[in-house]
């Protein structure tokens, strides 16, 4: 892959066919100096610098586009997984509305044993009265202790 930051290294298309050739940026080095130093050699130069410059824009666009099709990629890659993981948890649907339909049983078993709660304290009360009151019939009942023999 060609990297923006390297382009000092490889002046390149980076072409998807196998025809893009990488030319180094060395041998145009190496051609600008075989050339004889004059007004039409300077013109044939700055033609070249100009072409590296265009190819360089090229390729940092071309690496610059890649890497927001990468983020995008990224992005829709962390949907997919969304998804996916929502759909698994989305299956374990009828345990929650099996607890939710429990629940509301629970709701009307409480309202009953309240109910029966408010029944045994009344029992409870009417038991200890029952009992209060045998007590006191019962106290009439006993006889004294005769603590001489």
């Amino acid at each position: 892959m060609c990297g923006a930051g390297y382009w000092w290294v490889r002046a390149t298309a980076c072409d998807d066919d196998a025809g893009g050739a990488a030319v180094t940026t060395s041998r145009f080095s190496a051609e600008r100096s075989l050339a004889s130093p004059g007004p039409m050699t300077d013109a044939v130069l700055e033609s070249h610098r100009r072409a590296l410059a265009l190819a360089q824009q090229a390729t940092t666009a071309r690496v610059r586009a890649l890497e927001r099709y990468a983020a995008q990629v990224r992005v829709t890659d962390a949907a997919r997984r969304d998804w996916q993981s929502a759909l698994k948890i989305a299956g374990l649907n009828d345990r929650y509305l099996d607890l939710l339909a429990r629940t509301a049983a629970d709701d009307q078993a409480i309202a009953e044993i309240t109910t029966l709660t408010g029944q045994a304290s009344a029992a409870d009360e009417a038991l200890r009265e029952g009992l209060h009151r045998a007590a006191i019939a019962a106290e009439a009942l006993v006889l004294p202790v005769d603590d001489e023999p």
